[in-house]
């Protein structure tokens, strides 16, 4: 897609999503009543906690070095934010498993003006409702999609239609009941994660997109770190028994096949823990932070 005076912006937003993944009680937690009353699924990122570890600190330190300069001073020109200082936190979240569907909101230190004076002049830009700050832009290429999004105090509420956007308005500024506390989408949810995922009704998934994940239920992940260690926890619920113990073999299958295709690494994966009780699946992998840094950089060289 040609960078343009009109579409830079939005590949800038998807730039600030994509420039610090973590493979990602503080303000910047989940909560649950950031999240829609029918989600499904989402993903939650906590940029202060990554700030605050030494595994994302290393990401961090690598996505912003000097061959990066020029990208993140073109995010800085947008969007007004220095992305790995002041982008707090990334929650995506959907109430169904269509194809590019769903809520995306930035938590941070965003220069409002200097975006909406960025997206006024493209093609397709129109202010919807300048009481609640909701606009829509057209997206560049062929894709023939708009986009819709909103300010509401320091965050960016991006969405894939107008639904979508004044349900997560609307639940962001309390005027719609939020998920449940007690939401079996928020099982795996863990204190200081920097990266969490959580799913469910994942039946409802069309054949195309996951056949592994339609087996279970609902799932969770998240990783953390505390006293050097990174730990990654998470769980699968399956329907049934019979269903379960066929994700189990799959994910020990897995395993040995991490284990198998590096031999320097091998000793990593080994400390992967699966226990299946009934229908539902634990796993947990803790290393020392440094161990997973060492593992990564390796991988990308």
């Amino acid at each position: 897609m040609p960078c343009t005076k009109y579409s830079s912006p939005l590949i800038a937003m998807g730039l600030v999503a994509c420039l610090l993944p973590a493979a990602v009680a503080s303000a910047d937690e989940l909560q649950h009543d950031q999240l829609a009353a029918n989600a499904k699924w989402y993903l939650h990122v906590d940029l202060d906690a990554m700030r605050s570890s030494t595994l994302g600190r290393n990401i961090i330190e690598h996505q912003t070095g000097d061959k990066h300069a020029d990208r993140l001073a073109w995010i800085e020109r947008h969007t007004g934010m220095r992305p790995h200082e002041q982008l707090t936190s990334i929650l995506i979240y959907g109430t169904d498993f269509e194809h590019r569907q769903g809520v995306a909101i930035f938590q941070g230190d965003f220069d409002r003006d200097r975006i909406i004076d960025r997206l006024a002049g493209a093609p397709g830009y129109q202010s919807l409702d300048p009481a609640n700050d909701t606009h829509r832009i057209a997206l560049p290429g062929d894709t023939q999609r708009d986009l819709y999004l909103a300010f509401h105090n320091a965050s960016l509420i991006l969405a894939s239609d107008r639904s979508r956007l004044i349900t997560a308005l609307a639940t962001r500024t309390g005027r719609a009941e939020p998920l449940p506390a007690d939401s079996p989408l928020l099982a795996g949810d863990r204190e200081g994660a920097m990266f969490q995922f959580g799913a469910t009704d994942l039946s409802q998934m069309h054949e195309r997109q996951a056949n592994l994940m339609q087996a279970a239920d609902r799932m969770s992940m998240a990783i953390v770190e505390h006293d050097g260690r990174v730990a990654l926890q998470g769980s699968v619920t399956a329907d049934d028994e019979r269903r379960a113990q066929q994700l189990y073999d799959a994910m020990r299958g897995m395993k040995a096949m991490a284990m198998l295709q590096s031999e320097e690494l091998s000793p990593l994966f080994e400390q992967a823990r699966l226990h299946r009780a009934g229908e539902h699946i634990e796993f947990t992998w803790s290393v020392p932070a440094r161990d997973v840094i060492d593992m990564l950089e390796a991988y990308v060289r």
